[in-house]
């Protein structure tokens, strides 16, 4: 899948953003937004903004660091979801990422942690972030699951 150029999308939408989908052994980090930010307690795979001056990448790297004070190699582009919300457009792209260095915590969060496959589910999700969840669980099911 092609990674896109950030500039091509900074025209069309009011907000571009990127997230990390990060799996140790059998479960996924996830993070709950804390009740002062928009979607308040809606869990989503961490990131945030792309920066004018910034590449998508950089922009996954920088943000995980912000959120969680962990280090990130990205491993693969996993495509990108665009939420039409009248109050919060955005168009969403996910990086999968390993951790590098440190534990992550809560910094800009309510909560963090790390859950299997099945227990996504139940989660209430930010709207961008279900694209990427349901990619997971679609791709779980399929042969290529075997990868994830």
């Amino acid at each position: 899948m092609k990674n896109p150029n950030q500039q091509e999308h900074l025209s069309e939408y009011q907000q571009v953003a990127t997230c990390a989908i990060i799996k140790k052994q059998d479960k996924y980090l996830v993070a709950q937004r804390s009740s002062n930010m928009k979607y308040p307690l809606k869990w989503e795979f961490p990131g945030g903004r792309l920066e004018a001056h910034e590449t998508l990448e950089e922009c996954v790297i920088r943000e995980i660091k912000e959120e969680l004070g962990v280090g990130i190699e990205i491993i693969e582009y996993w495509g990108s979801a665009e939420s039409l919300d009248p109050v919060y457009p955005l168009h969403l792209h996910g990086y999968f990422c390993r951790i590098t260095n440190g534990i992550p915590r809560c910094i800009e969060h309510q909560e963090v942690k790390w859950l299997k496959l099945e227990e996504l589910k139940s989660l209430s999700w930010a709207k961008s972030d279900l694209y990427f969840v349901n990619k997971l669980i679609t791709k779980a099911d399929s042969k290529e699951g075997k990868k994830l």
